[in-house]
């Protein structure tokens, strides 16, 4: 599951950049492929609970949003999503996670 994290962190990066910059009034969006994160293997076996895999699903509901339209408050309720849910289960990456949100 931390590999997948990593390249949804790397994703999320590339959004932000293409977002806050010019290119997102005219040029292409980058990928923002889905990743099923919840069925990789955790490092703790633990984190895989039912309010787990409910985050999970709010998180991809988020991220179809910003999928079909871009937009910095569509990508600053998927970065919401994802430190609401490491609030609960892997609170270290918050710090890095916050960073990604957007001022508007």
């Amino acid at each position: 599951m931390a590999a997948a994290m990593r390249a949804m962190l790397q994703q999320a990066e590339a959004m932000r950049t293409y977002l806050i910059s010019d290119s997102s009034k005219s040029g292409t969006p980058p990928a923002w492929a889905h990743m099923p994160f919840e069925l990789q293997t955790p490092t703790d076996s633990n984190v895989v609970t039912p309010d787990f895999l409910r985050r999970a699903s709010d998180y991809h509901k988020a991220f179809e949003k910003v999928g079909r339209e871009p937009t910095p408050d569509h990508f600053n309720a998927v970065v919401a999503q994802c430190v609401q849910c490491h609030e609960s289960n892997c609170p270290g990456p918050i710090k890095r996670i916050n960073r990604l949100r957007i001022e508007i």
